[in-house]
């Protein structure tokens, strides 16, 4: 109703502009009339931008279950912006990196601190890319019920760690999934007919590891939901760096070492599909895109 108004007032001052200069054609110059033209159309172009920006934000929601936290104990959570009467969601898992011991995690803390923890969430986000809701940027998925889950756990959505003492990390990446599945249950997701698992980076990794589960809790749960899975830029390979260096953090060390340090730190949480084609101590393995992608069966 508000917009509404709005777009009468624009267009009554669009009527108003021009009965003036009509009346006054003889008094104002020519320019003076076109800038006032001008003027007015910029007003209405504003007024339209501003109502695409208000659809594209996604509202800050944080689980109703504390226990399953960011890395520093603050409660994790998701973005949504709820598209009614569509039938299709995206959910998305953010990227960036992860940390695989005590020092990595320190240092993470120092540099990339809005990873570990949810304190320094802005209570809105805009959606961009596969979750804007403007039909040019997105044309596929613009009018879906749209879901941002913020990366704060800091193992490539995987973990399961629960700390133990106030000084632990918590690493409960794969845990933090279901739950912000289980809390849409409220929102309608259960009636879903396609369900897009989407993530970029260490959010891509994090889409091919719990596909899978989240599948089958769909199913579990009585859902009849289509669940797939797009995954961007997680396809990491297991190969040596040209020019190996000291362990430190995810630049310099080998993917393999990393990885296997990681899993244990953050008890992490495999798809039995692919831990079957390992011994035990090779099922760090699934990690790897070209490794898991065979052995899941939704994609």
């Amino acid at each position: 109703m508000g917009w509404s108004l709005a777009v009468v007032v624009v267009l009554v001052g669009i009527l108003g502009s021009s009965a003036m200069a009509k009346k006054t054609d003889d008094e104002l110059p020519t320019n003076e009339v076109n800038t006032k033209a001008e003027s007015t159309r910029d007003s209405a172009l504003s007024l339209n931008n501003c109502r695409g920006r208000r659809k594209q934000l996604l509202r800050r929601v944080f689980l109703n279950n504390r226990s399953i936290s960011c890395n520093d104990g603050s409660p994790a959570g998701y973005y949504i912006r709820k598209s009614n009467g569509n039938r299709r969601w995206v959910i998305y898992l953010e990227g960036g990196w992860y940390c695989f011991d005590l020092q990595s995690c320190h240092n993470r803390w120092i540099r990339l601190r809005s990873l570990m923890t949810s304190r320094l969430w802005p209570e809105i986000r805009h959606g961009g890319g596969i979750l804007s809701s403007d039909p040019k940027e997105n044309p596929y998925l613009w009018n879906a019920n749209h879901v941002l889950i913020p990366y704060c756990s800091s193992d490539a959505w995987s973990g399961a760690f629960y700390p133990k003492t106030p000084d632990q990390l918590a690493f409960l990446g794969s845990e933090i999934i279901l739950e912000v599945f289980h809390q849409l249950v409220s929102y309608g997701i259960l009636g879903a007919h396609k369900v897009y698992l989407v993530g970029s980076s260490a959010g891509g990794t994090g889409v091919m590891i719990n596909l899978d589960r989240v599948a089958h809790a769909f199913h579990h749960w009585g859902s009849t939901a289509e669940v797939r899975g797009i995954a961007d830029s997680g396809w990491f390979l297991d190969n040596e760096p040209f020019n190996p260096m000291p362990c430190t953090d995810t630049h310099t060390c080998k993917p393999t070492e990393a990885v296997k340090l990681g899993f244990k730190f953050w008890n992490g949480q495999l798809p039995e599909s692919c831990r079957a084609q390992y011994a035990s101590d090779e099922w760090w393995k699934c990690y790897f895109g070209y490794r898991v992608y065979p052995t899941m069966q939704s994609k």
